[in-house]
């Protein structure tokens, strides 16, 4: 008897693997991480889904209460967890449409974000990244598959 640990479809290898990393990832985002890799997985993990599921099947209040987290303790985090963070309110903001204000709002009220990174790497500043996703009337638009 074989145990396959991914499906035979490689279509099916994407969401599988989503659903099991997001989950674990996502619990330890939403407890009190101390491990700033851990921390920054799971927010980033969180982009990725907000970014490729449809709307009906996200929980618009979680997602709500985590930009609300986001809002409160994005200055006082490392590095690497204010990048993804950044990241994970563009994008809600440019992905799930019915809390696309509530996600403006939160990038106009965290402001620019002091990050040191390495090289000629930049942070992106939310409010402009959102307006260009706007003129493109790009806002709600899903990905076909998470971003890496």
């Amino acid at each position: 008897m074989t145990f396959r640990l991914l499906p035979k479809q490689p279509s099916a290898v994407i969401p599988l693997v989503m659903s099991v990393a997001a989950f674990l990832l996502i619990i330890a985002v939403l407890s009190t991480v101390k491990d700033e890799t851990i921390a920054s997985a799971g927010w980033q993990t969180y982009s990725s889904m907000v970014a490729i599921k449809e709307d009906a099947d996200l929980d618009l209040g979680e997602i709500k209460s985590l930009l609300q987290r986001v809002a409160k303790s994005i200055h006082q985090q490392p590095n690497r967890v204010k990048y993804v963070m950044n990241s994970f309110v563009i994008a809600v903001a440019c992905h799930v449409k019915p809390i696309h204000k509530l996600a403006v709002d939160t990038a106009d009220g965290i402001c620019k974000i002091a990050v040191d990174l390495v090289g000629a790497c930049k942070i992106p500043f939310a409010p402009d990244h959102i307006k260009k996703f706007e003129t493109r009337s790009a806002i709600g638009k899903k990905r076909k598959s998470p971003k890496c």
